[in-house]
């Protein structure tokens, strides 16, 4: 199998080169300082994290309000002692769907295996 081209590829040109024009370049694009390029690349860095701070920080602290009102008004001591495949169900849900942070989590997992 060959590789190359018995002819060369002709370039593709337009047809009206009136149409065509030259971009031009400003001059002070080419002076910008490196604390400069710095100093904006650092704003819109900043911006940036803070737009996915804001929620992430939002949804964790309702997260850990919905689990704390979950640990303290569900009644843990009567749901676990006895045990039932209907109480054991409903433990699961909860444990699985309660939106926990780590902290939250562990002490949950430590009450239950208490």
């Amino acid at each position: 199998m060959r590789l190359e081209r018995r002819e060369q590829i002709k370039p593709f040109t337009d047809r009206d080169d009136a149409a065509s024009c030259d971009l031009a370049v400003p001059a002070e694009d080419c002076t910008e300082t490196f604390w400069s390029v710095l100093k904006n690349l650092s704003a819109e860095y900043g911006k940036h994290v803070w737009m996915l701070v804001k929620p992430t920080i939002t949804l964790m602290l309702v997260a850990s309000f919905l689990s704390a009102a979950i640990l303290t008004l569900l009644p843990w001591p009567t749901l676990l002692a006895q045990v039932t495949p209907s109480r054991a169900a409903l433990v699961s849900l909860v444990s699985v769907f309660m939106p926990v942070p780590i902290a939250l989590d562990v002490m949950f997992a430590a009450q239950l295996q208490a």
